[in-house]
């Protein structure tokens, strides 16, 4: 997870999710994300597996298909409204 804090990126070695688009080991654009949480006061949230796959249980319920790393989107906003960080609106 990158937050707005961090000096450098410590690489997950073997990064293994079912949402295949997620499982990148060394992101190249990180200090560019850094730069954008900065900048937007923005922050970040790890969500797990059984997360993305109930957001995306979620969203196919809804009548739209996604593939397991774009529900990892909303799973992250709910996992963020649920603790109070996010306003839920």
């Amino acid at each position: 997870m990158i937050d707005q804090k961090m000096k450098e990126l410590i690489p997950n070695v073997s990064p293994y999710i079912r949402a295949p688009a997620l499982n990148i080991e060394n992101p190249p654009s990180w200090k560019k994300v850094q730069h954008a949480l900065k900048e937007t006061n923005g922050i970040t949230v790890s969500v797990s597996e059984i997360e993305i796959m109930n957001a995306k249980a979620i969203i196919d319920k809804s009548g739209i298909g996604c593939e397991p790393a774009s529900a990892a989107t909303v799973a992250g906003l709910k996992k963020l409204a649920d603790e109070k960080k996010i306003d839920k609106g």
